[in-house]
């Protein structure tokens, strides 16, 4: 495995090997020597403490923004393989050239303009990259949205070798927007609250249904440890990664969903957005 190093300096950035990332984020920014990855040193930590575990594995990233984040995995893991899947189409010049440059354009194989909700299209990648051969790692670093994030999982995670890993980064990416927005609304004459207000109004004139945050599948993966730990074995979670670990239990990758293997006891998936509430209303309505 390849080490890590800061960067000399004032910029928050690493060096790997040869190559160099600086936590910024510019499409197209990025060259096959500098890329920027939208990363700071606490998830870089986490990618060095897990990477060991799965040298020469066989990995499916989904989100890969400007490249940095695949170029960094693939020096990190050397992998037997790695598909990077990415919603955009836009082609990634920066990559396909560092790929080529370190020998890896076999190895990394990079499929754009890939939504992660499309799970016909990402089945049929798995196959034709990995045939019957089991995943060591799944990074979902992509839409951070509940219903694309599940249907993800639920084709991937079936996949996965008994032990295998599933992260999904930025798990709380609403709870921080939501935080922002508190922060904003204690000044209304504040430029930031008119452009926050104005974000919501056109939201709420589109009609779009409002998702379910990404945190629901927190939720189902920690009821699934307790009904099924034979197929969630465990689930860990810090500020910035939710990280499954796949148990023994073989699973059929057509069929699997993830509903299958708990039960929600307590309504805590009941859809009011206050779990305490609604269990002391059905203990209140409870017939004697």
């Amino acid at each position: 495995m390849e080490q890590v190093t800061p960067l000399p300096g004032d910029v928050e950035g690493w060096r790997v090997g040869d190559t160099e990332f600086v936590q910024f984020f510019d499409h197209g920014g990025s060259t096959p020597e500098r890329f920027t990855i939208q990363k700071n040193q606490a998830i870089i930590d986490l990618y060095v403490d897990l990477c060991p575990r799965v040298q020469q594995g066989r990995i499916v990233e989904l989100g890969v923004a400007d490249g940095g984040s695949t170029a960094l995995l693939s020096l990190l893991t050397a992998p037997t393989k790695l598909v990077a899947c990415e919603f955009s189409s836009t082609p990634l010049p920066a990559l396909t050239t560092f790929l080529e440059a370190h020998g890896l354009a076999e190895r990394v194989r990079l499929y754009l303009g890939t939504n992660q909700g499309d799970r016909p299209r990402l089945r049929e990648i798995v196959a034709a990259e990995f045939g019957d051969e089991p995943l060591d790692l799944v990074v979902d670093d992509a839409s951070h949205v509940w219903d694309r994030t599940l249907d993800s999982f639920e084709v991937l995670f079936p996949l996965l070798r008994p032990g295998g890993t599933y992260v999904i980064e930025d798990w709380a990416a609403q709870y921080l927007v939501a935080e922002s927005i508190t922060a904003v609304q204690a000044d209304p004459t504040s430029p930031a609250y008119a452009t926050a207000r104005a974000r919501y109004d056109d939201a709420v004139r589109a009609g779009a249904p409002p998702r379910p945050p990404l945190a629901r599948l927190a939720i189902e993966l920690f009821l699934a440890t307790i009904a099924s730990p034979d197929v969630v074995t465990d689930v860990t979670m810090n500020h910035h990664w939710l990280t499954v670990r796949r148990g023994s239990t073989p699973l059929d990758p057509e069929a699997f969903r993830l509903a299958d293997w708990y039960v929600d006891h307590f309504g805590w998936l009941d859809g009011d957005g206050d779990p305490a509430r609604w269990w002391l209303r059905r203990l209140w309505e409870r017939p004697t």
